[in-house]
């Protein structure tokens, strides 16, 4: 009985570590997605993390919402086989929320890269 209350345990304290964050950031995610305003961003600077320490990559954008005044951030979630390919000044499409602009999502790329 202590056995199986002590297994549960564990695994509830690395679901708390591990996985609830994750879960929680893909709601956010999720929710930008859903209720998002799409515009467009230019690509100012690109820098990659380290693969050794799994520290994620950096986009810093400039987006030009249609109403609005632009404003730069940085994106994130750019699938990692796409990076290598991005080059300054490239068009992508993104959503973001109008109450923090600052959390943006990757929709797709403009034209060719």
């Amino acid at each position: 009985m202590e056995l199986g209350l002590c297994i549960i345990i564990l695994l509830a304290t690395f679901y708390f570590y591990f996985g609830l964050p994750k879960s929680l950031e893909l709601a956010k995610k999720a929710k930008i997605k859903l209720l998002g305003i799409e515009a467009q961003a230019t690509i100012l600077f690109i820098e990659e993390g380290d693969d050794a320490t799994s520290q994620p990559f950096k986009i810093q954008i400039q987006v030009e919402p249609v109403m609005g005044r632009n404003f730069v951030t940085v994106l994130t979630d750019v699938p990692r086989a796409y990076v290598s390919f991005v080059k300054v000044g490239a068009k992508v499409r993104i959503k973001y929320l109008v109450k923090n602009q600052k959390e943006v999502v990757f929709v797709n790329f403009i034209g060719q890269f």
